[in-house]
Order: C-alpha cells, then structure tokens, then sequence
C-alpha cells in the first residue's frame, strides 16, 4: 500500500513497526468503553470498571452500552454518536469495544477519522469489531489491538493470560509468542503487516470501502459457530478474488463450534485452509490460541510481525 498522508496531521504512518501506533498507555488514563454492536449487561460492565481502576487507568462509559431485551446496545445513530465522541476526545487513549454481535459495519460510514488521526488511540475487540481493524490497517494505517472486550472482564481469571499480556503490549509495546509445533504448520519464515480478523466479517466487507487489501500482509483467520462448507465457500471467494496470491504469510486462529450438515463435509479446519493455500509457497501458522474460544491472546492489527516456524517450536514476535 502507498504511504498515506492527512493534511494536518503530525504523524508519519509508515515507521518500522508498520502502520500508526498510538501512545502506550500510563498510569492515570482515560479508557473508553463503547458499544459500538451488541450490548452487554450491568454485570459485565461493572466487571470492567472495577478491572481497568486496578490497571491504574481511569475509565470512561460512552452510553448506550447495556440496553437489556435490544440486539443492539442502541440505534445506529446512537452508537455511532457515542464511538465518534471517543474517537474525538484527544483526553481518551484507549478504546475497549464493549463486545461484539453485529453492528460495527452499520456504523463505520457514520464516523469521521479526522481527530482521530491527529491523536490516534487504541482501539481493543475481535469478532464483529474486525470491521474496524480492516478499515483502520487499510485505510488509515493506524495500528489496532484484536484481544478480548470490555464484556470478557467477567471472565478475567480464565483469560488471565491473554489479558496480562494485553496489558503489558498497551504499557511497555513488547508482545510475542513461543508455540508448540502444529502438525499442519507448513514450515519456515515471514515477515509482514498484521491483518485480518473473522472470516465470516471479512468476507462481508468484500467491495466495501472497509475491505482487506492483503497482498504483502500476513493474514489471521478465526471465526465461530458456521458450517465447514460455509467456511471453504469463503476462502474460495478469497482465492478467486487474488487475496490468498500475494500474501506474506497465514495465522489460522480457533476455529469453534464449527458445524456439518446432514451430510458430512468431509474436510475439518486444517484441511480446508491446507488445500485453499497448496499452491504457494509461504508459512501456514495453525492453532494460534485467538478467537471465540480458549485464551484469545492479543494481536496488534497493523503492525509488522515476524514468524518462524520449524518442526520443534513456533515464533511469533511483533516488532517493536
């Protein structure tokens, strides 16, 4: 992608660790909560309160976000108005997206990026909230975090491990990985900008202003809860269309709840991505712990990382 450029801005979106990246984070920050899709409720929310106070960070709630008996936490015009004031407010450094659903693409051709350029912030979430992180890395070239939500608070004891490291990218910009090896992985060496997120977003964003340009990028995956037909109908749509040609390198995260028809689809998760990518030459990284289930650690959408792989170990290393 060409280097980018804002009139006004003071930042130079191209530096060695990719696109953006906004300030880390310091003792006494503001971080927003925003439900910018479905809402989540009082519970869930105090949960997260009482958490980003213990990380020494002040946080900030952007209503509507608990909206009990509504799929979304408000209207479009609502959610769209509460996600522009913390994207607008150069006092906020961070932005936890309250949880997933469906909604985020409702609302991105309501929001304008311009503050947002001129004092760019974190902005946290997975799922339905990977149609931020495509237009953010794609269009703006500003860095974004997939990691778990405001509403995974709740369950902090259980995703401890994803939300320290979460923490500690946000406060010191260190993250990395040492896997064990997948029998899968197709071996070697990449080097590129983080993208991707849910397939099944990704793939309804394709001819949207907000779609993935991935070639040069290394691609992650994850998705939850659809059929393996639907899953192989997708990457078929990314190959035909030239997006699997050109890439650096393949993160497959978790894949759950996947589901067959009456009639078996014959092919599981690593055999589908295994044949959809047969015929280039790049690494293939399998059974990376991000997406619905399991720990869901944190990757930095945007940014350049590094991946190694041979039989005895898997390296993911962010460059910082």
């Amino acid at each position: 992608m060409a280097t980018l450029s804002h009139r006004g801005s003071r930042l130079t979106f191209r530096n060695k660790t990719g696109c953006t990246a906004p300030p880390l984070l310091k003792r006494g920050d503001k971080a927003a909560i925003v439900a910018p899709a479905s809402s989540v409720n009082e519970k869930a929310l105090e949960a997260a309160l009482q958490k980003l106070k213990e990380w020494e960070l002040e946080p900030v709630v952007y209503p509507p976000v608990c909206s009990p008996g509504s799929f979304f936490s408000g209207t479009d015009a609502e959610r769209a108005r509460a996600f522009q004031q913390a994207l607008d407010d150069p006092a906020i450094r961070v932005i936890f997206c309250a949880r997933g659903g469906y909604g985020s693409i409702r609302i991105l051709p309501l929001l304008q990026f311009r503050n947002f350029l001129n004092h760019p912030k974190w902005i946290i979430g997975f799922s339905d909230v990977t149609a931020f992180h495509s237009y953010l890395t794609h269009h703006l070239c500003v860095q974004s975090i997939h990691a778990p939500m405001a509403i995974h608070f709740e369950k902090y004891e259980t995703l401890k491990d994803a939300f320290d490291k979460l923490k500690h990218f946000l406060f010191e910009g260190e993250l990395s990985y040492a896997l064990p090896p997948h029998p899968f992985n197709r071996h070697g060496t990449a080097e590129g900008i983080l993208t991707g997120g849910n397939l099944s977003v990704l793939y309804s964003l394709r001819g949207t202003p907000a779609d993935l340009h991935p070639h040069h990028h290394i691609l992650f995956l994850e998705d939850v809860d659809e059929y393996l037909y639907h899953i192989d109908r997708m990457l078929i749509n990314f190959k035909y269309g030239g997006w699997l040609k050109g890439l650096k390198g393949m993160i497959i995260g978790t894949f759950s709840e996947m589901k067959e028809k009456q009639t078996p689809f014959g092919k599981q998760i690593e055999e589908i991505f295994s044949e959809a990518t047969k015929e280039y030459s790049y690494p293939v990284l399998f059974g990376f712990p991000a997406g619905h289930s399991g720990e869901n650690f944190p990757l930095v959408m945007g940014r350049k990382v590094r991946i190694t792989m041979d039989e005895k170990q898997t390296l993911v290393n962010f460059i910082s």
